[in-house]
């Protein structure tokens, strides 16, 4: 049953995501997948039950966007007693794409549940009613859902909205916990940002950056796309708000580097030795080309060699300082993406 329930509702390369507050805390890539742990195991018997009932829609261009009403039972769904209670508490705001078949079903190819906002860029260029119209005659990426933010259901009776009512309809059905395995594993994982000091060294000299990437990149055995984000003059692997920034990226499947620049401990919160650094940089730093550019062109290096890393896929950006920074690493030979 969970099977059949996957192929009628997920196409078999399709993404389900799930954020809580911004981040996913649960990423599935193919119909099979979304069968066995989804309907048998977070949304199934043996976990929480997804009551898939509507509480807003709108359409657009292939998009379906809206909320869900709360969890009926959030039980086993997380090991944190107060998101349990969240899950069953409060609607959960979706962005689905998918296309309607001939005969009629709706199909999901990318399907984004949030408890919270929902951080996802989708183009939304038609009229609409929820308070916070994103549509753009330009294409422009909407801004995240938030909370309470969509609550229209024009046009309500489109073969589109019909579609998808009938498709959310048959996902809260009962299921058969005959057919799901005996031990689900899936749970929501708070954790799975993971920031991991890394150190490398500068012909002997030790530099002290900070790596921030999903724990299940690693279960997984999975390569993804880099992102060496250059912060501002202190390094030491970035501040605390450089280090939310890279945690968004991570959350979007990108692992994500922030540097170092100087030998010393420096940090953005002590003024004693962010001093120190901040002497080094309006001292000359960047004058020393030859210098600057090794030393943004190893923090590229770094990343490239890591085993987690596509070495061709590697982006870059930067704060202030850091923005000098990484034209100096692609001065000096980085081949960012």
């Amino acid at each position: 049953m969970a099977e059949a329930l996957a192929a009628e509702h997920y196409a078999h390369n399709a993404e389900f995501h799930v954020q809580v507050n911004g981040v996913d805390a649960l990423f599935l890539t193919n119909a099979s997948e979304i069968s066995t742990e989804v309907f048998c195991g977070l949304f199934g018997p043996q976990r929480a039950d997804a009551n898939a009932g509507l509480i807003s829609v709108e359409h657009c261009n292939g998009i379906w966007r809206g909320s869900f009403s709360p969890l009926r039972n959030a039980s086993g769904a997380t090991d944190a007693a107060e998101l349990e209670a969240l899950l069953e508490s409060e609607p959960r705001n979706f962005v689905i794409w998918g296309y309607v078949r001939e005969d009629g079903k709706f199909v999901a190819t990318r399907e984004y549940s949030c408890l919270g906002a929902c951080i996802v860029s989708y183009p939304w260029s038609c009229e609409s009613s929820s308070p916070s119209d994103c549509s753009s005659s330009f294409g422009d990426l909407c801004d995240p859902i938030l909370d309470d933010n969509v609550s229209g259901w024009g046009p309500m009776y489109s073969p589109e909205i019909m579609s998808f009512v009938k498709w959310t309809s048959a996902r809260g059905v009962e299921k058969d916990a005959g057919t799901c395995p005996t031990s689900p594993t899936l749970s929501l994982d708070l954790d799975q940002i993971i920031e991991e000091p890394n150190t490398y060294s500068d012909n002997g000299t030790q530099l002290s950056g900070m790596l921030i990437y999903q724990k299940r990149w690693v279960a997984n055995n999975q390569r993804r796309p880099g992102l060496v984000l250059y912060g501002g003059p202190w390094g030491d692997g970035g501040s605390a708000a450089e280090r939310e920034y890279a945690k968004a990226y991570a959350a979007k499947g990108m692992v994500v580097f922030l540097p170092d620049y100087f030998t010393e401990t420096c940090g953005d919160t002590n003024q004693t030795t962010l001093m120190i650094c901040l002497n080094k940089y309006f001292g000359g730093f960047l004058s020393d080309t030859a210098y600057a550019q090794r030393i943004a062109l190893l923090a590229y290096k770094t990343l490239k060699a890591h085993p987690m890393v596509i070495p061709d896929k590697i982006g870059a950006m930067g704060f202030c300082f850091g923005g000098a920074m990484a034209l100096q690493a692609a001065r000096a030979g980085a081949q960012f993406e």
